[in-house]
Parts: structure tokens; C-alpha cells; sequence
């Protein structure tokens, strides 16, 4: 799908014109027959790279016509903004950043910004957002395959914003009627949508932000913003430059994670769906936490709009927002215990169970759990596969507490020493007990980065 005589254009944005450097995938090189040993490559002054100087679109377009093409008005600056726009009414108009970027099939690459509208803040993010706020902005953008910088070109893709949520957003009061949502000036922001690239090469965003507030006064215009998770998915034809609305999910989801599955159908987990105050009157049992239900899209139903399926229970499991999630080779997916918390308090009554990596089995629609991260004892080990499972209210089955009480007392080690060998391995000197403390309970990695290394399956 992807041409490696334009992999050059992709590295330029990094590295500049003048740099020419080897590609080297690892499992690409080996499906080509070569075996290349990352050890053996030597670092020269001639493959380090540079950055290049920043650059950007020349013009800044007034929306207040339309989110298509044809209904906007462009004005060419090098400024970042502009709120001198005929009908902008004193509000600023801002060429988007690159808070989202996908690698098109082509070379090119699709991108959209994020927390459009924070320009014309009077107050705070907490007070300000729900009524200044705007749908975010999508791009595509070519970089020219000799890295000229000056001559980088941006399109407007059809429509500019997606068009995500296009019939509006059913909002979930805390308290009905005292919630201005008269106010809310973006009900289908990308913002904290994830996106993955459909078998056909087209980009599938799912998930974004509906902004409002309350409670509050319509009379005064401000309260206390909420951000609520989408249930919409659309995705990005390069064939055509057009945002095409395919089949809602089941929940709404701000931040959450999806993924390709081996054969194409898109698997996505976590979000939530109230950002601030997670309470849902008519679903008082999955308040205070992120959505643990999981779903899966078959891409080829309902006519090319697709349809999605949400998985059974065994496929629940609490995960942070955006939940690092990688496929194996065995095309099982991996959840390495990384994420991002709503910072200071976090998100979840049921934060702890995080720090747990696991896999989930598409076949049998299960999770397995692995370990706590950063402490080396495999759960298997110890005869548990399902602690989550227990801790989920959802699939525990009658009390909890019971529940894994009984289990807990029933676990037999394969080896009684196994335990006293993996903390004396941690540590020649210290207490036992708090070295186990300490690893257990180090939470998960919080806003961490995360890339799959080359993998290959076992060969027997």
C-alpha cells in the first residue's frame, strides 16, 4: 500500500531536504529478504538529520459560510490568526495545528487540530469552552518528494471539519434543564478522536468531543463546561477528498483507542462518555468511570456504512483514555498497562486495575491478564487469567468481595518459592514486603509514548 519512493517525503518533515537516509522497517526488509541488524548501523554525522525551520499554510479561512470548500473565504497571512474577518463577529480565525496526523497511502498526510476556539478565551478552559469552542479543522497536506519546504501545498478536504455528528448530539444532563445548551457552538469536534486506516486505505476517525456547559445560566452564558464522547465514526476518502459518516457506535467515547484487527475489522475500547462529571442518572453503574464495554465494525456491512457490534461481557475491561493497544502477530491485541488520566484525580472509581497489561483474544472476545506492569510475576502463574474480570461489577458474578476471596484462596504457585526468588531477584537488601508494595502498586504509565517493535511469530 504504501510507495518506498516516497518514504523521503515523509522524513523530510524532520529531518529537511538535504538528508538522505536509509529506510529501514525491520519486518518490511525481512519480507523483502533482507536481514538487517539494527546493531550494525553506524551513526554518522551525514544520517543524524536536522529540523527543518517551522512552516505553515499561507492563508486563515472565515467559516461562518459553510464547512465546505466552496463557502469559505481565504486571506493570505503569515500571521496565526486573524479577527478582522467579514462576519467573523470580533471572534479570531486561526490556520489549524497538527494535533492529529495520519500517513495517507499516498505520502501525503491528513491532519486536524484540536481545542479549536481557545483563541477567544475571556475566563478559563473550565468556564470559556463551552461556548467558545468550534468544530476543529482537518487538512491534507503534500510536502513536495525533495523536501522543498516552500512549496509544501494544503487542501481542504470535503467537509473541513468532518462533519462529524451531523444531526447533533442528544446531550446527557446532570441535572435536565439547567444545562446551556443554547451555548454550545461545537457539538462534533475531533478533538480526541482516534484514528486508524481502514483495509482500503480510507482514514477512520472515531469518537470527538461535544462542548457545553452545566449547570448553569442562560441568562449570565457561562457555566461550568463538559465535554461529552461522540458516538459518531466517519472516515476520510483520499480518493475522492471527502469526509464520508459511517454507522454510530453504541457509546459515546472522548479518547478512545482504535485499532485494525487481522481481518480488517476495527476493534475500539475505553473513552468516556462525560469528561468532568462521568454521573449518568440513567445508568447509575457506569458512573464515575470510563466506558469498559468494547465494540467491534465490520467495515463491508450496511451498505458500505458499516455496523457496530458491542462485544460480550468477557470482553469488558476497565482501561484508561486512550489505552496503548498494539496487535500481535497471533493477532491478539495487546494493552501494555498505558494510558492518559484526567489529571489531578484521575478518572475512575476503578483506576487501580490499570496497571495490569493483558491481552484480548478476538476469536474467543476475551481479555487474559498478563501482570502488573513493572513487577515481573505472570498471573498465569498463579492461576488467575480473569482478575479484572473479577473487579468489573459487570461481569463479577454475585458480590464481589467474595468473589475474589474465594479465588485469591484457591490460587496454588506452581511453586511455592517462586515468589520469595522474584523479589530477592528485584533486590539484594530491603524489605520484602515493600519492594512488592512499591512494584504493585506504581500505578500505570501515565501519557506515555508507545511504539511496537518488529515481532515475529513463534516458529514452532
Amino acid at each position: 500500500m504504501f510507495k518506498l519512493k516516497q518514504l523521503p517525503a515523509v522524513i523530510a518533515i524532520g529531518l529537511g531536504a538535504a538528508v538522505t537516509i536509509p529506510a529501514h522497517a525491520g519486518l518490511l526488509d525481512d519480507l523483502a529478504g533482507a536481514k538487517y541488524n539494527p546493531l550494525a548501523a553506524k551513526s554518522t554525522t551525514q544520517n543524524k538529520g536536522s529540523f527543518s525551520k517551522p512552516f505553515a499554510e499561507p492563508f486563515v479561512y472565515d467559516r461562518t459560510g459553510g464547512n465546505k470548500p466552496g463557502d469559505l473565504k481565504r486571506t493570505e497571512t503569515a500571521e496565526k490568526c486573524l479577527e478582522s474577518l467579514p462576519g467573523s463577529n470580533g471572534k479570531k480565525r486561526c490556520k489549524p495545528a497538527a494535533g492529529t496526523i495520519s500517513l495517507l497511502p499516498s505520502g501525503e498526510f491528513l491532519y486536524f487540530n484540536a481545542l479549536e476556539g481557545t483563541e477567544d478565551f475571556e475566563f478559563s478552559i473550565l468556564v470559556d469552552f463551552g461556548q467558545k469552542a468550534i468544530n476543529d479543522q482537518t487538512r491534507r497536506m503534500r510536502i513536495p518528494e525533495n523536501g522543498d519546504l516552500t512549496n509544501v501545498q494544503w487542501t481542504l478536504p470535503d467537509e473541513i471539519d468532518s462533519g462529524a455528528n451531523p444531526n447533533g448530539y442528544e446531550i446527557t444532563e446532570l441535572i435536565p434543564g439547567l444545562s446551556n445548551k443554547d451555548t454550545n457552538s461545537a457539538d462534533g469536534a475531533l478533538f480526541c478522536a482516534d484514528v486508524a486506516m481502514l483495509a482500503d486505505g480510507r482514514i477512520m476517525a472515531v469518537g470527538g468531543t461535544a462542548y457545553y456547559s452545566e449547570p448553569g445560566s442562560s441568562a449570565l452564558g457561562y457555566g461550568l463546561t463538559e465535554l461529552e464522547g461522540l458516538k459518531n465514526s466517519r472516515a476520510y476518502n483520499p480518493n475522492t477528498n471527502k469526509w464520508g459518516q459511517l454507522a454510530d457506535m453504541n457509546f459515546g467515547r472522548w479518547y478512545p483507542s482504535l485499532i485494525t484487527m487481522a481481518d480488517s475489522k476495527m476493534f475500539v475500547a475505553s473513552g468516556v462518555t462525560k469528561l468532568i462529571k462521568p454521573i449518568y442518572p440513567e445508568a447509575p453503574e457506569q458512573s464515575g468511570r470510563n466506558v469498559p464495554q468494547t465494540e467491534t465494525f465490520d467495515p463491508n456491512a450496511n451498505g458500505g456504512k458499516g455496523a457496530w457490534t458491542v462485544n460480550p461481557e468477557t470482553a469488558q475491561r476497565s482501561l484508561p483514555l486512550y489505552p496503548r493497544l498494539h496487535m500481535l502477530p497471533n493477532g491478539h491485541i495487546l494493552y501494555n498497562a498505558g494510558g492518559q488520566a484526567f489529571n489531578p484525580n484521575g478518572q475512575a472509581y476503578d483506576q487501580p486495575l490499570w496497571n495490569i497489561a493483558g491481552t484480548y483474544n478476538p476469536k474467543t472476545q476475551s481479555w487474559s491478564d498478563l501482570g502488573f506492569a513493572g513487577f515481573p510475576l505472570k498471573f498465569s502463574d498463579a492461576g488467575l487469567e480473569s482478575f479484572t474480570q473479577i473487579m468489573n461489577p459487570a461481569t463479577a458474578s454475585g458480590n464481589v468481595g467474595p468473589a475474589l476471596m474465594k479465588t485469591l484462596g484457591n490460587v496454588t504457585m506452581r511453586n511455592q518459592n517462586d515468589l520469595l526468588k522474584i523479589v530477592s531477584s528485584l533486590s539484594t537488601a530491603g524489605n520484602p514486603e515493600q519492594i512488592i508494595q512499591k512494584a504493585v502498586g506504581g500505578g500505570m504509565r501515565g501519557s506515555t509514548s508507545s511504539t511496537m517493535l518488529p515481532l515475529y511469530p513463534n516458529k514452532d
